[in-house]
């Protein structure tokens, strides 16, 4: 079964156990 790219990153996330992240979402503005 294929999982998108976001689903694929929140998975891994999820396995590395972080529970929160912050960001503006759609954005790729660096400080």
């Amino acid at each position: 079964m294929k999982m998108t790219t976001e689903e694929a990153f929140v998975k891994t996330l999820q396995r590395h156990g972080i529970e929160h992240a912050f960001g503006i979402i759609g954005s790729a503005m660096m400080p």
